[in-house]
């Protein structure tokens, strides 16, 4: 809070009462802050908190730190509206003093124009109000004051009126609180607002005492104020406004004057009643409560009335005359009833305001009462003492029936306190658990005597409210043993049901099977009916609990009552009936389905099309889990003691498992449809050919269709918190986890199949082989090159050869090499080996599309990259990988030896060996196109969609297609190997070897990132990336880096010896200034042209947006070399964030290598806290922040932080 008590005293105190979370109040306090100038010290700003106590709002206090002359007010407790301005008023040291809601907007002038009148006519106006217009729609006034009414109703003055009308000052019978001014020292003399109004009407009762104290009340049309105002109907304020209607009247006006006025009040209590029951007929009590209220507080009544005598200037008639006669019910509603009761209701109000202003200005002459003598008094006696003396035996008879049923009602309760004892001992001993049934029964018999006795005097009760003390408790009896004798028969209904399955629910399995699931369905479904019956007690029971008043409660009542549980108890029972039912129609359909597949062991068209078949089930069963997931998310969690709680936090993951389960399981009903053929196909069914592709094609709609649904699905299941789980339902669901993703990229994938793999026309698509041992940017040197031709799914061909093979610089106008390819390795054309310069795979698959068209002059639909690991992946998944024509049999094991040993040179280095060096890929493709065509065994499709998936995933294998919709989907997944600067700060290292080696097999490297936030506004980074050569270091008396072709001299492990030439690169976002660096300068003896490199860094726009810094980095046999950047990111980096800062780093991963160790540090300002992290990041001792983790595959850090 803002100290600004030792300032000179301010002229103006702005009082504003907020509650709770007020999402208008920062827009409130900005308009009022570009209007008036909240650092004008002639005005100050009392925020009052009303809900401080209940509930803190951290953003509330923290205003004041926006704002220096506003005073921020805890609010002990929550004083409502009037107790608010009161606690405001008293903190105030203005002249004046303002009264503003939260929810308004104010315009330029409207403060000077809202005081002047109370500045210039001191002696005649006590208090303004400012023009309110409705803020949805500002050319409609929501108020120029408020008419208040002879019967006490209170309304809007123009009320949906055109803004221009009301243009000038006008007296009002009563401002509005909305926005309102009043002299500080006549609001102390008048006693402020009235703290027992709480809230509705307080602004009148003050404008009235104004009035009485011989001032008038002037809306200013000047002061414009922008309101956000709906018209609402609600209990509450049904309450307020019919109890504060009757105070304001009882407080204010002469007994001669209420008399006068009974008639018109007595229409009003007949037009509220109907508006009551019409609106609301399950809230008529409200009504009943304002008179108890009234009669409970008649002392306090009795008060006010001599205060208010006190400060009386004028007569009741001078008050009176200014209240209008006529009601503009169209407030409430432009309706036919409406028009009806303005018309009939209106001209008897204006005749009896006529008649009683009459009245009241006359003199009227007491009326004598003489007493006249009877002649026979003795006979009247006679007849006086026979009626007291029936009334008394009546009275007596009455009192003793009452007594009896009384004394019959509390034995009746008393049996029921002991039935209820002895369930809990029954629910909370094991060793007596069998007898909860019985004894469930026992206690829902005895709630039914005891309700049959007490239901003649239910009505009764509902009238006592107005006794003091125990009123309320009596009123709130009738609902208390409603909601009992609900409660209690359906848990005697739903116990027969759920307890036989508690051993099932207490030890869930940690496999569940169709045996488990078939003893659910055989339990519940006998038993549906109770289940249904419990349920619609259930909700009767919630009916009659919502209506005890819980709060007004005698605190010995409440002492006796288990109010906890039983606010618990009745929704969360209504829970479990649900889940039950829900239960019993998942496991109906579900139970004989599965019992029938681990009988058969696969898919069949029968068992598929009864699992469609059964959507109508589950759709029910989705139904009845969302219902009941809805009424778990109402449970008053915060109200119950923390042991309760506790239990809940380890209930609500199951509870949102089964929810998200449901949705599944239906989701997965609609992709069984349109999949059936595909689903139910022979244990050999891949590839996908012919026919099965038909139907892919021919159902792309509905496919799509389900899989939206399934994605759906999918991310709620992934909501739910599984590490909160009980550890069986952990292991239990585990398969579920893992499965998912790839189920649902098998959808994404499978309407583009037909157009890929070539259904309506062939379809043929240039190959990359890749050797990351010699790595480049998008994976490795290009060793060979090929095409792949697909016809409605089978290969019809496959041609793998060296990739030199295809160089012929005669066909066409080569490309120029790349800079540092000219440079440092002395080619001056680019061939297709060399074509993947690009980080950007798109950019590069273009490339070489483009070279090997220039001289194979073939059409080609998109290009496939792939490594030697992808390779592996793949026959790891099929297990072997049998050789035609040898013996050969691979593994995933001997697959990349196998690669390295055959392109070894059998006798000589010459030109027959590098015609054939590369003969083993194609021997390679060979043997996996027939392993394909022989078909794939049921049990090995998941793996081989796992490996693929992961090699997608991790880019060893990238895929760049001219079908639009697999291109988008391949982009969005990342499979396209794109540079894709998707976060808001980005980094790629791109490593390509420019030494004529594959010294990459032996490299070691890591990778440190540093983020300095400290100052948000104006972020650094420092990038260190270290390579290490494992080769042997070589002897003193031999060349260091000595410049030598390695591929034309002898054995592929030859080529791992030696020095490692890297062009380095760096990707980071546009924007970012480079400010230092430190690289290691080459000497010219180590480069192929003899002339040295400084290693300076090369700065130049990157692909996508990016800014790429590169430079030479030589790392000699047997040494570590580090490379640095610093340099500074652009402030878009960090974004504003509701709760604070917003930091986003995406780290993508260099296509075709293996995982890398790096290390991210982020510097966060002094005293930040993290508020959200993904993933967790580990606090350091010197106040940063780090994670370690591997570039297996992209890496993704959000942060959000309050500095």
């Amino acid at each position: 809070m803002s100290d600004v008590r030792h300032s000179p005293p301010p002229t103006v105190s702005v009082v504003i009462v907020a509650y709770r979370h007020d999402r208008h109040l920062p827009a409130c306090l900005a308009t009022l802050h570009h209007a008036t100038g909240l650092h004008d010290a002639a005005l100050e700003v009392i925020l009052v908190d009303n809900s401080a106590a209940e509930y803190p709002a951290p953003r509330i206090a923290g205003l004041a730190q926006h704002y220096p002359q506003l005073c921020y007010v805890a609010s002990p407790r929550n004083l409502g509206f009037a107790g608010g301005c009161n606690l405001g008023a008293q903190h105030a040291r203005g002249q004046y003093l303002v009264f503003l809601n939260p929810d308004t907007l104010v315009r330029g002038g409207w403060l000077p124009a809202l005081l002047a009148p109370l500045a210039n006519q001191p002696d005649a106006i006590g208090s303004t109000t400012a023009r309110l217009l409705l803020a949805a729609d500002p050319q409609r006034i929501n108020a120029c004051g408020n008419d208040l009414h002879l019967t006490g109703l209170t309304l809007c003055r123009g009320l949906g009126k055109p803004a221009t009308t009301w243009m000038r000052p006008h007296p009002v019978s009563a401002v509005s609180g909305a926005a309102c001014a009043i002299r500080r020292d006549l609001f102390i003399q008048l006693g402020g607002f009235d703290g027992q109004f709480f809230t509705y009407m307080e602004d009148t009762d003050l404008s009235l005492r104004v009035r009485l104290a011989g001032y008038q009340c002037l809306c200013v049309p000047a002061a414009t104020v922008y309101h956000d105002y709906t018209l609402r109907f609600g209990p509450r304020k049904t309450y307020y406004q019919e109890r504060n209607r009757a105070l304001l009247l009882l407080k204010h006006l002469h007994w001669r004057t209420l008399l006068l006025l009974a008639p018109a009040l007595l229409l009003a209590e007949i037009v509220t009643w109907g508006f009551v029951l019409l609106r609301e007929p399950q809230r008529w009590d409200n009504k009943l409560r304002a008179y108890a209220w009234l009669v409970r507080h008649w002392t306090y009544i009795r008060t006010a009335r001599r205060h208010s005598a006190a400060l009386r200037r004028v007569p009741d008639a001078t008050i009176v005359a200014c209240h209008p006669c006529r009601l503009d019910l169209r407030q409430t509603g432009d309706t036919l009833p409406i028009r009806l009761a303005e018309r009939l209701l209106n001209p008897c109000f204006c005749v009896w305001h006529r008649l009683t202003l009459r009245l009241l200005n006359g003199k009227l002459k007491a009326m004598k009462y003489t007493t006249t003598t009877h002649p026979d008094l003795a006979l009247r006696r006679t007849r006086r003492q026979q009626a007291i003396w029936a009334t008394s035996i009546v009275l007596l008879a009455v009192l003793l029936a009452l007594g009896w049923k009384s004394w019959r009602i509390v034995r009746s309760a008393q049996i029921v306190q002991q039935q209820m004892q002895q369930v809990q001992f029954a629910a909370t001993t094991p060793a007596a658990r069998d007898s909860l049934r019985p004894r469930l029964a026992a206690l829902s018999a005895s709630t039914r005597a005891l309700h049959a006795e007490a239901r003649p005097l239910l009505p009764l009760m509902h009238l006592a409210g107005w006794l003091p003390g125990i009123g309320t408790d009596i009123g709130a009896f009738p609902h208390i043993l409603t909601t009992a004798l609900h409660l209690t028969s359906a848990t005697a209904a739903a116990a027969d049901a759920l307890l036989p399955l508690l051993p099932l629910i207490e030890n869930p399995p940690a496999q569940w099977d169709a045996a488990t699931l078939a003893q659910v369905q055989s339990q519940l479904s006998p038993h549906r009916p109770q289940l249904i019956a419990a349920q619609r007690e259930m909700q009767q029971a919630q009916q009659a609990w919502a209506r005890v008043p819980v709060e007004q409660l005698s605190p010995a009542l409440r002492s006796r009552l288990p109010l906890a549980q039983v606010q618990l108890a009745v929704p969360a029972l209504d829970v479990g009936i649900g889940l039950a039912l829900a239960s019993e129609s998942l496991a109906t359909p579900l139970a004989p389905l599965w019992a029938t597949y681990e009988q058969q062991g696969e898919l069949t068209p029968a068992l598929v099309g009864q699992f469609v078949a059964s959507r109508p089930q589950l759709i029910q069963a989705r139904t009845e889990l969302a219902t009941a997931y809805a009424a778990w998310q109402q449970l008053p969690f915060a109200a119950l003691p923390n042991d309760m709680q506790q239990r809940i936090v380890q209930v609500n993951p199951i509870i949102r498992m089964l929810d998200a389960g449901g949705e599944l399981i239906l989701a997965a009903a609609y992709v069984a449809e349109p999949l059936a053929p595909l689903l139910t196909t022979p244990a050999t069914g891949l590839p996908l050919q012919g026919e099965q592709l038909s139907h892919i094609q021919q159902q792309r709609a509905a496919i799509s269709a389900a899989q939206a649904t399934f994605a759906a699905a999918v991310r709620q299941w992934q909501a739910v918190p599984f590490a909160m789980l009980p550890e069986p339902l952990q292991q239990a669901v585990e398969p579920i986890n893992t499965n998912l993703p790839l189920a649902l990229t098998a959808l994404q994938v499978l309407p583009l199949l037909p157009d890929l793999l070539g259904t309506d026309a062939p379809r043929t698509y240039l190959l990359l082989l890749q050797n990351p041992d010699e790595l480049r940017p998008t994976g490795g040197f290009i060793s060979a090159a090929g095409t792949l031709t697909l016809e409605a799914g089978r290969i019809t061909t496959l041609d793998v050869r060296d990739s030199t093979l295809f160089d012929d610089f005669t066909a066409g106008d080569y490309p120029l090499a790349p800079e540092p390819l000219y440079r440092y390795m002395g080619l001056g054309l680019l061939a297709l080996r060399d074509s993947n310069w690009s980080p950007d795979f798109p950019q590069s698959a273009a490339q070489s599309r483009d070279l090997y068209t220039m001289t194979q002059r073939r059409p080609l639909d998109g290009v496939i990259a792939l490594t030697p690991t992808t390779v592996e992946q793949l026959v790891g998944a099929l297990g072997t990988l049998p050789l035609s024509d040898t013996d050969t049999i691979l593994t995933a094991d001997t697959i990349v030896p196998y690669m390295r040993e055959a392109w070894n040179p059998t006798e000589a280095v010459n030109a027959e060996w590098n015609q054939r060096k590369t003969d083993y890929l194609a021997q390679l493709a060979q043997a996996l196109r027939t392993r394909l065509d022989q078909g794939i065994p049921r049990d090995q499709l998941q793996p081989l969609a796992e490996s693929l998936i992961e090699s997608l995933d991790t880019r060893h294998l990238l895929l760049a297609v001219d079908q639009p919709e697999a291109a988008a989907l391949f982009a969005e997944r990342g499979w396209d190997g794109a540079v894709a600067p998707r976060g808001q700060d980005y980094v790629q290292v791109v490593d390509a070897n420019v030494g004529y080696n594959k010294v990459n097999a032996v490299i070691e490297q890591e990778l440190d990132y540093t983020v300095d936030l400290r100052d948000p506004a104006a972020p650094q980074a420092t990038l260190t990336l270290r390579y290490t050569n494992t080769n042997p270091p070589v002897p003193p008396d031999q060349p260091l880096c000595e410049v030598q072709i390695v591929f034309l001299e002898g054995d592929y492990r030859d080529m791992f010896a030696g020095c490692y030439w890297n062009y380095l690169r760096v990707l980071v976002p546009a924007g970012s200034q480079l400010a230092a660096s430190q690289t290691h300068p080459t000497p010219a003896a180590w480069l192929l042209r003899d002339e040295p490199d400084d290693g300076a860094v090369q700065v130049q726009a990157g692909p996508a947006d990016t800014l790429e810094l590169g430079t030479l980095l030589v790392v000699p046999q047997g040494e570590q070399r580090s490379v640095t950047f610093a340099y500074g990111l652009p402030a878009t980096v960090v974004q504003p964030h509701a709760a604070g800062l917003h930091y986003q780093l995406v780290w993508q991963k260099q296509s075709g290598r293996e995982a890398v160790p790096a290390t991210i540090t982020l510097h966060l300002p002094d005293g930040a806290q993290v508020l959200h992290s993904s993933p967790a990041l580990a606090p350091q001792a010197d106040g940063s922040y780090r994670l370690s983790t591997d570039l297996a595959r992209d890496v993704t850090l959000d942060l959000v932080f309050a500095p």
